[in-house]
């Protein structure tokens, strides 16, 4: 409520009606057997460690989980942007 003064929010409609329709094309990458090990690895990691933590140790550590899920997503994209020495492809790079 406080800042909703200064966020101005216009729908495309109201400005313009000239302008066409978005349009939205889903692409599918599929990750390769070196980049998807990668990713389970990562991930069964990721899952173990939320699993040990328990009460305030899960409150106090969203934080690392954040970081954990986003390394996560890095993965997906380009397994070089956390790891230096990967010699493998990158899936949705090459798409």
């Amino acid at each position: 409520r406080m800042i909703s003064p200064f966020i101005l929010r216009r729908l495309k409609r109201d400005v313009l009606k000239e302008l066409p329709e978005k349009n939205e094309t889903i692409v599918y990458a599929r990750m390769e057997k070196e980049q998807e090990a990668l990713y389970k690895a990562n991930a069964k990691q990721l899952s173990e460690t939320i699993a040990g933590k328990h009460g305030e140790q899960f409150r106090t550590g969203k934080i690392e989980i954040l970081s954990a899920l986003t390394r996560l997503r890095q993965l997906c994209c380009d397994p070089h942007l956390v790891y230096e020495n990967y010699l493998g492809a990158a899936a949705k790079l090459e798409t």
